[in-house]
């Protein structure tokens, strides 16, 4: 909900923005007359950038503020007694973290993982082929066998080398079991 609103605040910031900057009228008439130079000529992309910078303060507020209060929310994990499957942990990297992971059980999109946060993915038991994939990027396959009530605890994330970055899957001995 909140990115939608986000979005459309975003949209609405912008088009804010361009009228005043071309109208020549507030909020734009205050950057515009502040960047006016000797020869009555301002920058018009500036003044528009600025303008729409200084509309969109109010939002980024709104958008710290729920992001500091709700933080703990947001990794949300079922109770996984009884349950057989895979919990795929991604690790919270820089590089590419607008982007979701997607966890790829036989070649089937089963579940998204944003920066820094888990999912669980309830299998049957039995052997699968269990990937990442992002952005054109895939990990190493690895070949997983889920046994009947047992949780499989994998992580995931970006490894970048000088020239080089690519995505990794192992397995993860560190994670107690829930």
């Amino acid at each position: 909900m909140l990115k939608k609103i986000s979005i459309t605040y975003a949209l609405l910031a912008l088009v804010t923005g361009l009228v005043t900057t071309f109208m020549q009228v507030q909020p734009a008439l205050f950057f515009i007359d502040l960047l006016t130079g000797s020869d009555n000529k301002f920058p018009l992309k500036l003044v528009a950038l600025l303008t729409v910078l200084v509309l969109m303060l109010p939002m980024l507020i709104v958008v710290v503020i729920v992001n500091l209060t709700t933080s703990g929310e947001r990794d949300y994990l079922p109770n996984l007694t009884l349950k057989s499957g895979i919990l795929v942990k991604r690790e919270k990297n820089l590089s590419a973290a607008v982007y979701p992971f997607m966890v790829m059980i036989n070649g089937e999109k089963k579940s998204a993982i944003s920066n820094g946060k888990s999912t669980f993915v309830e299998l049957i038991p039995g052997t699968y082929k269990v990937f990442i994939k992002t952005s054109g990027k895939n990990s190493a396959v690895l070949d997983i066998d889920v046994k009947e009530k047992e949780i499989i605890h994998l992580k995931s994330g970006y490894h970048t080398d000088t020239f080089k970055s690519s995505l990794y899957l192992m397995h993860d001995q560190e994670i107690d079991a829930v």
